[in-house]
């Protein structure tokens, strides 16, 4: 999988997938898991993690606080506290289920484009 591409239709992904959909390592993953709390991803059977949409739009949060806007990680904490508390964390999940849509629809068109390849080559 390609980094930024989601799988249509894909609910959970594994820390792996999770990692290169919002572009940073799984060791990176695992150390915001220490840092934020509302970052526990479900367990399965084997224990792997397995992260949801939701998971992927907290993580792009925190990732673009701490990189872009150039937040230290008690700064996001702090920042993400009070947009819970005061019923703002929505607002800030918002631009990042753009992000995600965006992603969404570059995988759709990257499938239809092997589709079309594929059905060319059977023409030829």
């Amino acid at each position: 999988m390609s980094p930024g591409s989601i799988p249509l239709g894909k609910t959970m992904f594994r820390i792996r997938e999770a990692a290169d959909i919002v572009g940073v390592k799984p060791y990176v993953l695992r150390f915001w898991e220490t840092q934020f709390a509302w970052i526990q991803p479900e367990r399965d059977t084997s224990g792997q993690r397995r992260y949801t949409r939701r998971n992927l739009e907290d993580i792009l949060v925190i990732r673009s606080m701490l990189r872009e806007e150039r937040y230290t990680i008690a700064g996001v904490r702090q920042m993400l506290v009070e947009a819970r508390r005061t019923g703002h964390l929505e607002d800030l999940r918002k631009p990042q289920r753009a992000v995600l849509k965006q992603h969404d629809d570059r995988m759709m068109l990257l499938n239809l484009k092997k589709e079309l390849q594929r059905l060319l080559k059977r023409v030829q």
